[in-house]
């Protein structure tokens, strides 16, 4: 028996989203750089910056990874602070309604 494909509910993915654009930009501001700085640092273009800051654009991998690089940052702080303080991305099997034994499995 092949196993399900799990699939990411929208309302996760959306929070998702946005608590990783807010972290970037928290840290951005932090440092005290503009959108257009980290831009280039990551070699991203700033309005493409700005999307995902607002939370209106899922980066790949590769540009999470860029954007904690040029942060300085390992790319796994960025990423737990997308968790941090949210059941709904801490356990995202529960927020869709999932039953206990398909979380498991999941």
């Amino acid at each position: 028996m092949s196993p399900r494909p799990v699939v990411l509910p929208p309302a996760v993915a959306d929070a998702l989203t946005r608590r990783f654009g807010r972290a970037v930009r928290e840290v951005r501001e932090a440092r005290g750089w503009s959108q257009e700085a980290l831009a280039e640092r990551a070699e991203l273009n700033r309005s493409y910056l700005g999307e995902v800051e607002r939370g209106g654009a899922m980066p790949s991998l590769a540009t999470v990874a860029k954007l904690a690089f040029a942060l300085d940052l390992p790319t796994s702080h960025l990423l737990a602070r997308c968790e941090a303080g949210s059941a709904l991305l801490a356990e995202p099997g529960r927020a869709a309604g999932w039953p206990a034994a398909e979380q498991a499995s999941a």
